[in-house]
């Protein structure tokens, strides 16, 4: 009994650490368009834990001239909007980097203002030619932050390579969902007290 009740314990600590795994979230609305160059937007996490997932919603139109303003839902320019300058990427507060967007990444020409969720979830990588709306794949895996530390000032990088077709950026939202380490270690010990307490049962 003393065994199973050690087992229940962890097994309750288990769902304790599932429930502080709830997202982290961090929002950036600093409207900015690039043209031939580039830019950052930082997204503070208030938060410390390991992380286990992370998510971005970045909303941005790619035009050509002119850039559209940040009331702007379409573009203005109806000439070729060049999707391939268009290029995202996401550091972690120690400087780990995934990009989302490459240059090259998107190869068609029809502008618009679109909103994608970054998510390892996603069915589709995103690219191809056409820019739309949805939940992708970044080209990079968001994975590559598992494990590393959530708190702290996340940047969010974007640029439009060549000029005459601009990038406009909106806002960005980001989501990390981290396990606190005292719920870890916390987790570990009660196990290992159930398995020590299975041990010295099968013994007696």
């Amino acid at each position: 009994m003393r065994a199973i009740r050690f087992l229940a314990a962890a097994a309750a600590l288990v769902g304790a650490v599932a429930a502080q795994a709830a997202p982290l979230v961090a929002t950036n609305n600093t409207f900015g368009a690039f043209d031939a160059n580039s830019g950052t937007r930082n997204l503070v996490i208030n938060g410390q834990g390991t992380v286990t997932d992370v998510n971005i919603r970045i909303d941005f139109a790619k035009c050509d001239d002119p850039a559209i303003g940040p009331s702007d839902l379409t573009c203005i320019g109806t000439g070729n909007a060049f999707l391939s300058e268009t290029f995202f990427y996401l550091l972690s507060p120690n400087g780990t980097r995934v990009d989302l967007i490459n240059t090259g990444t998107f190869s068609g020409s029809q502008g618009g203002r679109v909103q994608i969720d970054f998510d390892d979830a996603a069915a589709s990588v995103v690219g191809g030619s056409v820019m739309s709306s949805g939940s992708f794949r970044g080209v990079q895996s968001l994975a590559a932050f598992n494990g590393l530390n959530a708190g702290g000032t996340w940047v969010l990088g974007m640029g439009d390579s060549v000029g005459r077709d601009p990038l406009s950026f909106f806002s960005a939202t980001l989501s990390v969902s981290a396990v606190s380490e005292p719920a870890s270690l916390g987790l570990v010990g009660l196990s290992l007290l159930g398995l020590g307490a299975v041990a010295r049962r099968r013994k007696a």
